[in-house]
């Protein structure tokens, strides 16, 4: 078998490669729960257990308010409604949707450049047709596809890791510390096994015996934010945590950083420099969202953000206690309703109450949910260097500028695996 050749680009049009179908709302499709999995551009489409569609296939979301229109590459059966567009390879053998999907990727801009609409932005037929995208040869369409496809297996892979992880540690902490069943001192669960309760005024619910509350500043440190202008952000450089970078699950989202000067930054960290343990809160915006600092991280606090300094209370119980239905409840009872938008600054934060276990309890939950979250950190971390990874390399596979090789031996193997 001779050597693919690697300079065969060529530039086609969408429409010569695929067939492009619109989903369709069928008004004799019965409204129940559906079997098959149903794409849609709008909010609570119907449920069918028909299927129009049995294929390997893109679905392009092409009607939206803002014009951000989305893709899914799906395998199998499948619904679609109105202006979700399916695209189906012409001839699998010249074209490889795994490639078609990423290449696709790199043109939501230009889509959006072109779509129709004013209040609501959409596509057409025609738009997506005339759509002009690079085509390298087969194997190299595959092998492309196979490089971006592992990398976002993996990244997959974590999430779900991470899903059961997050899982397992709320299991835990309500175990302990809502149902207080946590190991007595003869492993048996406190609670069910006779332990002594006694009710507290502060929290206004009974907790054992020998635990107490207090509020925040008594077992950390509150350090406010720098109520200054946002400073200028820059390509590379220390990062300013912002209201954006606190994940719904109290984790960082770097996917996006802002980054600052080294002169800014010492500058706005002149407070507090965040490291691995303290805890961020959202004053606006995002009211009363909270993320912890992974281990061996430092990073400055922007605007409208509040740090916590665990001191008397573990790190792991301080950010999981906040995000619990005690921690919930504390931050919502201390949220300023504005006008326009409700706040929680930190003369809210202050007067938080925190359930404190006793120092044996603490420490044995530390033990145990320092290690679940340590793994989750160390996923999060390896997600977004792999996401950056997969970023950089898409639009230089797309164009070329970085080439995969092939040698007949590798080439068979790969050809023979599929």
């Amino acid at each position: 078998m001779s050597s693919p050749n690697v300079d065969a680009w060529i530039t086609v049009n969408l429409g010569e490669v695929v067939d492009i179908k619109t989903g369709k709302l069928d008004s004799n499709y019965a409204d129940e729960d559906g079997k098959y999995p149903f794409f849609t551009c709008a909010p609570n489409p119907l449920r069918i257990n028909n299927y129009a569609f049995d294929s390997e296939a893109i679905l392009l979301a092409g009607n939206n308010a803002d014009g951000i229109f989305h893709l899914n590459f799906y395998k199998g059966k499948f619904n679609a409604y109105q202006r979700t567009y399916v695209i189906t390879a012409r001839n699998q053998k010249k074209l490889d949707l795994g490639y078609l999907f990423y290449n696709l990727q790199l043109s939501l801009n230009l889509m959006r450049s072109f779509s129709q609409g004013t209040s609501t932005k959409f596509l057409t037929m025609r738009i997506l047709n005339d759509l002009e995208i690079i085509l390298p040869n087969i194997e190299i369409q595959r092998e492309i596809s196979k490089i971006l496809s592992d990398l976002d297996d993996k990244i997959k892979t974590n999430q779900r890791i991470n899903s059961s992880l997050e899982a397992i540690g709320q299991a835990v902490f309500k175990r302990w510390f809502v149902d207080f069943e946590f190991p007595n001192q003869e492993g048996k669960p406190y609670k069910s096994s006779g332990g002594e309760m006694v009710f507290n005024q502060k929290l206004e619910r009974e907790i054992p015996t020998d635990w107490t509350a207090a509020e925040i500043t008594e077992v950390g440190k509150v350090v406010d934010c720098l109520h200054s202008k946002k400073p200028h952000r820059i390509a590379i450089g220390p990062v300013l945590l912002q209201v954006f970078n606190i994940d719904k699950s109290g984790y960082l989202d770097l996917s996006d950083s802002y980054n600052v000067s080294e002169e800014v930054y010492k500058f706005w960290t002149r407070n507090i420099e965040v490291k691995g343990g303290d805890c961020v809160i959202t004053n606006v915006g995002r009211v009363g969202a909270v993320a912890q600092i992974p281990e061996g991280f430092t990073y400055g606090i922007g605007r409208n953000m509040t740090a916590i300094r665990p001191i008397r209370i573990s790190p792991t119980y301080l950010i999981n206690y906040l995000l619990s239905e005690y921690g919930v409840d504390e931050i919502q009872k201390n949220v300023d309703s504005g006008t326009i938008l409700d706040s929680l600054n930190v003369k809210g934060i202050i007067k938080i109450k925190v359930l404190i276990p006793s120092k044996t309890v603490l420490d044995s939950y530390e033990a145990l949910a320092r290690l679940l979250r340590k793994r989750i950190e160390i996923n999060n971390s390896q997600r977004f260097v792999l996401s950056e990874m997969r970023d950089k390399l898409l639009p230089k596979l797309m164009s070329g500028k970085i080439r995969v090789s092939f040698t007949e031996d590798n080439m068979e193997n790969r050809l023979c695996s599929k």
